[in-house]
């Protein structure tokens, strides 16, 4: 019904575009115009020009204008013939042209008088750009189709052009790695590239690459990072044009193989360093491509009109991830803790952390003060300190333990942390098909349609494989594509063409986990089971230190069905394109119109078991710890031995889950005028003015929410006042805001039949194009450009409190003095205690005592505002000898109204301790403690038995002085969604191209550039955003790509006459290469609030290098000096910034290599024998999975040494070195 209703939905608007004859889309196909003129340079209007595919015989005739100018557009890339006849001259013709993705060439032809021979010159194609202003790069056929591919997929190339920052991970570069393919921005740009497939829209969800063709199958490919034609939208970074090939008039076609094996494979770097050999390495990768015209005999013949196309590629890819996770130790599991001591001459040594009983809870003044386990309060540590009885251990959680692989290695830390190496075999078993009919229906007509069809089931990040007999992190994944498009083009007259492009894809994305778990086999009370509602896995457990370390996350249950029973996801995508082409003498005007509709539905339980987080809360010292105490790593695994999850907040709360369900709808409406004037021969000016509107999210039912209200008093906000007035009156010296200061304002906002988006359109997406090409000499064009471009959101996930409702887990409501639900009895009513999804009906009321949102899923205000970017280029490209094609542009670009998510909930900074003038540790740590001892104190809960049932503000008996001073004090944090936001990108870029060689083909590129921004809040008090170093910039980048014919054999240069047999072994070599460098990322130093005692500019990252003791940074020891780092609490402010030019990640460094045999089978056929060296150089790429959190310490002092993990990585970020062997046959 829903697929049905789309459908119609776009049949309506495909008549009402028709009728409106307006159209706009990203444009593959080429052009060429040009001036037809007589020996002495005069116009020759009404000459007749026709252009002719030299592969279909498929041509066009037009007559030039008074002007003297002809155009065609909407050319298949490809070569082409063009002939030019006009009474009293000789007819004229020109070879040799060659149309690439979205080209727009100049040719000029001269005539020569009638008398005068006719002339057939063999030319190339021009080799400058002189009509248009736009930079990248195209990526010809025979570099596709040659070149060592990873996976055999072209987009993965998209890297190669000028411009382009690489921000994904090289691990994943095949047709299946959906989102890491567009993994890359351009010029500063923010949001989703443009993906394209023969012009039309080619997503997945969250903006990845839809489907991908085998290399084989494309015709071209071309990035293109500046484009000033108002045609050009969608996007405010790159456009990525991939175009598959059409047929022919003649049978082509290739079959190929390609595998790899362990025994040609490099071991991983942490593999060897664990002492383990080379994992199971499978690769096969095989498939085929054949055109042709379409013939059914004896009833069509197709040739010179009807072709088709058809491919098929399988790719079976078994392939390690070799991580280092953490796991519970063998001692931990026997209740030893004594590990976690580091020092036993001081039990107070900052190193130390010490295991608090939190069953032994006392009051003491306002706070829950604890004892350890058998450890004194000075003086040296005995042996009984931090051992644990097992006695205390929890049923549920001995049992769950059990699932647990035991440490394989010796880790670091005493052991205790990066204990446990994993090779994790990533299996996949991908297989895709394409068809594509193209069809001349007329001398004016034509169209042409594809389908393809994509599946990948997925069984990845199955890190601790078979533990007591459970596959206990095994899952799968499937992700299905089936789509599609039409393009019918006419030629209404020789000045007027119209282009309709309609398509289609649905992306689907199925999860969940290898095998069924009953949960009652863990012991859980008799009493809870019943809330679980037939759940059968493993509740999800998280560790705070085995799951903090993300993107690895050393947590039960499989990753790839989302620690529950999985997911469905289907994304699907329409498009109506329209274009409509007008010439007016030295004008060519065109009218465009695009519809987009994103429709993605959504289906789950969600942690129906529960979800369980486990922190330092009740094993730290007191209900008033600081968050760095409750941190420490060791606390969070002795509350889980014990039984005692904490509440949490955000995606780290306790609780049981509601379905989530939802069904979003996003449409998008692009519109343009453009008009490319050739003013003389030498300059060309390209003017044009696009709107794009994107419409605000909306949920089929209204499942959503629609901004968040600041002021509106709450429903109890009376009572709540009442009660704090009360409890302020009795002891007024416990408290920081006085009850006029104390308010209870706000709360959600839901869409309604009245008011259905979650946000209102913006409708200032006005954006102007100019662009001016001048030929300076015949060899030299100087081009310049500016325009403005808006980023779509597309489909974001939805905010839906209240519709996917949940309960939380209350342990306590004394602060941990005593439990109520424990991970035994979670919830002691069963059912009866889970709340209910209340939709919208609890209004303001709705989340109360929770987060509201997060920093990367803040509440999206009413009247949002699309990011723009403001772009200006200016450039020389030049003709070099030998067909090198040199370019080098000045870009700067400057971002605005970029999204900025604000924390309006923070502890004002009266309260806050500032240690940012501190040098020394013992200043900063005095500070926060004090800071701490202040805000951390509590009194009476004035919301108790105020607001909805579920809430923990119900039942805790006291809140914090922190959560009073808070704007909305009846939530936790409250992020929401500003946009104000800017950026700043100048950058020179250079290209050198050789694309004319029969032996050589070459792309290279060089960018320097500086990318900086502000787009977020180093303190949530703070007035300004932080002006700091993107976490894209990257400036250096190197590129290049080329294939290389050896010039040897039989008619070569050099054994031009060699015998046919001795040619069968020395012809036919080909070299083939790409290599790229970049300089490192900056890390993101926001796993905690740091304080650094010194001068942090003045540190140097040197991850990867060698420390000079044969050992590496970064992984025998930290990256860069650790030394005078620390980590303080919420409640004090921060002055290091959240990135530093100064310390970055090694630089991203990658060459794959190859040697081709070619052997000619007659004269249309050969058969091809590779071989092939991805990552020829074994480079080991780190940086994922570093610690950037240094710990804390328990008390003020004045050393501290942080934690073993701090400035270490665990990960190899690239595969190691294949060597794949492949044999191709070409006919």
């Amino acid at each position: 019904m829903l697929q049905n209703n789309f459908l119609r939905g776009a049949s309506a608007a495909v008549l009402l575009v028709l009728i409106c004859i307006i159209g706009s889309a990203q444009e593959f196909r080429g052009s060429i115009t040009g001036k037809v003129t007589d020996p002495n340079g005069a116009i020759i209007p009404g000459a007749s020009v026709t252009i002719k595919n030299v592969d279909t015989n498929v041509q066009a005739t037009a007559n030039t204008n008074d002007e003297g100018s002809y155009e065609f557009r909407l050319l298949l890339p490809g070569k082409y013939t063009l002939a030019v006849t006009a009474q009293g001259f000789s007819a004229t013709t020109r070879e040799g042209i060659e149309i690439r993705v979205a080209d727009k060439l100049t040719l000029d032809v001269s005539m020569q008088a009638a008398g005068v021979t006719g002339m057939v010159t063999v030319v190339s194609t021009p080799a400058l750009e002189t009509g248009s202003v736009s930079t990248g790069t195209s990526i010809e056929r025979r570099q596709i189709a040659e070149l060592p591919l990873t996976e055999g997929t072209a987009y993965q190339l998209a890297t190669l052009a000028p411009g382009i920052a690489y921000t994904g991970n090289p691990l994943f570069t095949g047709p299946t790695s959906n989102g890491n393919l567009t993994a890359f921005r351009s010029n500063g740009g923010t949001g989703s590239n443009q993906i394209t497939l023969d012009g039309s829209p080619n997503y997945a969800f969250d903006g990845g690459v839809g489907f991908s063709p085998p290399s084989d199958a494309v015709q071209e490919f071309k990035v293109q990072t500046n484009t000033f034609d108002a045609q050009d939208g969608y996007t405010a970074s790159a456009t990525v044009n991939v175009a598959v090939k059409s047929g022919t008039n003649d049978l082509h076609g290739s079959v190929w193989y390609f595998n790899r094996d362990r025994s040609r494979t490099a071991n991983n770097f942490f593999s060897n360093r664990a002492g383990q050999g080379r994992p199971i390495r499978t690769y096969h990768r095989f498939g085929g491509v054949l055109s042709g015209p379409v013939r059914i005999p004896k009833v069509y013949n197709g040739r010179d009109k009807t072709f088709f196309l058809v491919s098929y590629e399988r790719l079976k890819d078994n392939v390690a991830e070799p991580q280092l996770f953490t796991v519970p130790t063998q001692a931990m599991r026997n209740g030893d803790f004594s590990a976690l001591i580091v020092d036993r001459t001081n039990v107070n040594a900052s190193g130390n952390t010490i295991i608090f009983n939190p069953f032994s809870g006392t009051v003491s003044g306002s706070n829950v003060v604890r004892t350890s386990f058998g450890c004194p309060t000075s003086g040296a540590v005995p042996a009984a300190c931090n051992i644990i009885p097992t006695s205390l251990f929890n049923p549920v959680a001995a049992a769950l333990v059990k699932y647990y692989p035991l440490p394989n290695v010796s880790g670091i830390a005493n052991g205790t942390q990066n204990n446990f190496f994993s090779n994790q075999i990533r299996h996949e078993n991908y297989r895709a098909w394409l068809m594509r009919i193209d069809h001349r229906i007329s001398a004016k007509q034509s169209i042409f349609g594809k389908y393809y069809h994509s599946f990948n089931p997925e069984d990845r990040q199955d890190w601790a494989g078979v533990v007591n007999n459970f596959p206990i992190t095994q899952g799968f994944e499937n992700r299905t594509n089936d789509g599609g498009n039409l393009d019918y083009t006419n030629t209404l007259s020789n000045t007027r063409i119209l282009d309709v492009r309609v398509s289609f894809n649905r992306f689907a994305q199925e999860r969940r986990p290898a095998a069924l778990f009953d949960p009652a086999q863990l012991g859980f009370a008799a009493a809870s089971l019943p809330a679980f509602r037939g759940y059968q896995y493993i509740p999800r457990i998280m560790i705070r230190n085995l799951d903090a370390t993300r993107p690895i996350r050393s947590t039960l249950g499989a990753t790839r069905s989302d620690w529950n029973m999985g997911r469905l996801r289907p994304f699907m995508m329409g498009s109506i394109q329209p274009t409509m082409t007008q010439i007016f003498g030295n004008h060519t005007m065109r009218f465009g119109y695009d519809l987009r509709i994103l429709r993605e539905n959504f289906t789950s339980n969600g942690y129906q078991g529960g979800q369980f987080f486990f922190d330092g809360t009740f094993t730290a010292p007191a209900s008033n710890s600081s968050s760095t105490l409750r941190n420490a790593f060791g606390r969070d695994i002795a509350a889980f031995l014990l039984g005692i999850p904490t509440t949490g907040s955000g995606s780290n709360a306790s609780q049981i889950d509601n379905p989530i369900n939802y069904s979003v709808q996003n449409l998008y409406h692009g519109v343009f005028f453009q008009d490319d004037w050739r003013v003389s021969q030498k300059l060309t000016l390209n003017m044009g003015l696009r709107y794009e509107l994107e419409t605000g999210l909306t949920e089929r039912y209204n499942r959503i929410m629609r901004g968040f209200d600041l002021t509106t008093p709450s429903p109890i906000e009376a009572a709540v006042r009442s009660a704090f007035t009360t409890a302020y009156n009795a002891n007024p010296a416990n408290f920081l805001v006085t009850p006029d200061q104390f308010h209870v304002l706000g709360g959600y906002i839901f869409a309604d039949n009245n008011n259905r988006a979650v946000w209102n359109a913006d409708k200032g997406n006005v954006q102007p194009r100019l662009g001016i090409a001048y030929q300076l000499t015949e060899k030299t064009v100087l081009r310049a450009g500016f325009g403005i471009f808006m980023a779509p959101y597309q489909i974001e996930t939805p905010q839906q409190v209240g519709f996917s409702g949940t309960t939380p887990f209350v342990p306590s409501n004394d602060n941990g003095r005593t439990f109520v639900a424990t991970l035994t009895n979670p919830f002691p009513s069963g059912v009866s205690n889970l709340q209910a999804s209340p939709g919208s009906s609890l209004g303001l009321l709705t989340g109360i005592g929770n987060d509201v949102a997060a920093s990367d899923a803040p509440i999206i205000a009413i009247d949002r505002k699309n990011s723009r970017f403001s772009r200006l280029v200016f450039g020389i490209q030049r003709e070099l000898p030998g067909h090198f094609i040199v370019e080098a542009n000045y870009v700067s670009a400057w971002g605005y109204d970029l999204a900025v998510s604000k924390n309006l909930n923070f502890v004002p900074r009266q309260f806050l301790a500032d240690p940012r003038s501190a040098t020394d540790l013992l200043t900063a740590t005095t500070l926060d403690n004090a800071a701490n001892t202040l805000l951390s104190a509590t009194f009476t809960n004035p919301f108790r038995n105020l607001v909805p049932g579920g809430s923990p503000f119900n039942t805790n008996s006291t809140i914090t002085r922190a959560q009073s001073t808070l704007v909305f004090p009846q939530f936790n944090n409250l992020w929401i969604q500003q946009y104000n936001g800017t950026n700043k990108y100048d950058a020179l870029q250079v290209q050198a191209q050789q694309r004319f060689s029969k032996s050589l083909t070459m792309t290279t590129s060089y960018t320097y550039s500086r990318l900086r921004e502000k787009t977020s809040y180093l303190n949530p008090s703070d007035a300004q955003l932080e002006d700091r170093i993107s976490p894209a910039d990257r400036p250096h980048r190197f590129t290049f790509a080329g294939v290389y014919e050896l010039p040897v054999g039989r008619g070569l240069q050099f054994g031009k006459d060699m015998n046919r047999f001795l040619d069968l072994f020395i012809g036919g070599w080909q070299l083939n290469g790409t290599y790229e460098w970049q300089s490192g990322e900056p890390f993101l130093l926001t796993a905690a609030n740091l304080f650094y005692a010194g001068d942090v500019t003045k540190l140097k990252s040197r991850l990867g290098q060698g420390d000079g003791q044969g050992g590496k940074y970064g992984i025998d020891r930290p990256a860069f000096d650790v030394a005078g780092f620390i980590a303080l609490s919420s409640f004090s402010l921060r002055s290091v910034p959240t990135t530093l030019s100064n310390l970055r990640n090694q630089p991203y460094s990658v060459a794959n290599l190859s040697i081709t045999k070619n052997f000619k089978l007659g004269e249309k056929k050969r058969l091809q024998v590779r071989g092939e060296a991805l990552n020829a150089f074994n480079h080991p790429y780190f940086g994922n999975g570093m610690g950037l959190n240094p710990g804390s310490s328990s008390t003020v002092t004045a050393t501290f040494a942080p934690q073993a993990s701090f400035g270490v990585v665990t990960t190899q970020r690239n595969n190691p070195r294949d060597i794949q062997l492949g044999v191709k046959f070409v006919f």
